[in-house]
């Protein structure tokens, strides 16, 4: 199993499996992700710099969506403008709803998870001065983020390893037990070959999904829709 890092997003590719699927390599061989840089809409030439990502984070940069994330009355509307923001290097790629085989899945989720909990958890209002800002991954991996953004970067990864839409959601809740007990976060629900898994930044070690009891679901969210807990 070869596994490399884009080298501008958190995104994880199994390069023996999907050596011509959704990664290119850059000159250097190093893997870039087509969110980051599209050689096949580039005319590239040896020694070409990938300019690309850099003119693409500085776009996204000044693109920045500022919206509430979680609140005892949260309005869905903003929140769905906040995801689709956040979710918007998917949009030229299908909503899926089956998932592909994927060898040493557990291996490559508990890579997924640890590769983008290693991201330095930074508050909006350190780096923006404003609280409460949905990115994309790109801006995530430059800056750092809060619990949606690790949330988010985990979704887009597993998408790129071939996990279906279907088999995922970005879960808002609130925590119900431990020192962080009252307050708001966010959490990934994947399912996988009849097995469901949560991922969580306060977490390195991926949990069952019944590792939810922690929580008090509030909505889910995917490429497909969403909806409020019942």
């Amino acid at each position: 199993m070869s596994m490399m890092k884009c080298c501008y997003c958190p995104a994880l590719v199994d390069c023996d499996e999907f050596p011509e699927s959704l990664y290119v390599k850059d000159h250097d061989g190093s893997c870039v992700c087509p969110y980051c840089f599209t050689a096949r809409d580039l005319d590239i030439e040896e020694g070409d710099a990938p300019v690309m990502p850099y003119l693409a984070a500085m776009l996204c940069l000044c693109m920045l969506i500022f919206l509430p994330c979680t609140s005892c009355a949260y309005d869905m509307q903003v929140q769905l403008t906040g995801w689709k923001y956040a979710i918007q290097l998917l949009d030229p790629y299908p909503v899926t709803v089956k998932s592909r085989t994927i060898p040493d899945f557990a291996q490559k989720l508990d890579a997924v998870n640890r590769e983008i909990n290693a991201i330095p958890y930074v508050q909006d209002a350190s780096t923006y001065r404003e609280e409460n800002v949905w990115q994309t991954p790109l801006q995530f991996a430059q800056v750092g983020g809060e619990c949606r953004d690790y949330a988010v970067a985990k979704y887009q990864a597993l998408y790129t390893l071939g996990v279906a839409d279907a088999d995922m959601q970005f879960v808002a809740v609130r925590i119900l037990r431990g020192k962080h007990k009252g307050e708001f976060h966010a959490v990934l629900e994947v399912k996988h070959a009849s097995r469901a898994y949560l991922l969580d930044n306060l977490h390195n070690d991926v949990r069952p999904a019944s590792a939810m009891a922690d929580y008090q679901p509030l909505y889910f969210i995917n490429r497909q829709g969403w909806r409020t807990a019942q």
